[in-house]
Order: structure tokens, then C-alpha cells, then sequence
């Protein structure tokens, strides 16, 4: 995006680090945005709007260590409840 918008770029370089760095960062942010927006006009149809559709894209937080041990755990006991029905094991 900064290529399509900008052709000197020498502004940035201009900048103090961390303005230039959150420049970019917009920048960044933005292109995704046009992007998402461009995939959303083909799924129009479906009825939901723009901002809920890219909520839905959003990644969800990383589960905690003993979230996916309790998960495992439950894995691992329908499993041996499956192969083992009557408690033998």
C-alpha cells in the first residue's frame, strides 16, 4: 500500500522511530482493510455486514496451558470410556 500511495517515501524515513513505525503500522492495517473489503463485496449475499465479517476473521486468544490439558483430559476419558464400556480397564 505505501508504494500505491506514496511514491516518495523519504517523509517517513524523515520520521522519529516509533512515529514512522506506528505510520506503518496504519498502513499495514489499512491494506488489510481494503483487502478484507474486496472479499466481503463477493459474500454480500450472505447478509452480514462489513464489520461483522471481519470480526468473525479476527483470530481468537490462545487458550491457557491447563484449558487445553482439561480439554485433553475430557479427549482422553471419552475415548477410554468409548473402548472400554463396561470399566475393565
Amino acid at each position: 500500500m505505501l508504494h500505491k500511495r506514496y511514491a516518495n517515501i523519504e517523509f517517513i524515513l524523515q520520521m522519529e522511530l516509533l512515529e514512522g513505525f506506528s505510520f506503518l503500522n496504519y498502513l499495514g492495517e489499512k491494506e488489510i482493510d481494503e483487502m478484507l473489503w474486496k472479499r466481503w463485496l463477493h459474500l454480500q449475499h450472505t447478509g452480514i455486514g462489513f464489520n461483522e465479517f471481519k470480526e468473525q476473521l479476527k483470530p481468537k486468544p490462545a487458550k491457557s496451558d491447563s484449558e487445553i490439558l482439561d480439554e485433553v483430559k475430557d479427549i482422553l476419558d471419552t475415548f477410554i470410556e468409548r473402548r472400554d464400556p463396561i470399566g475393565v480397564i
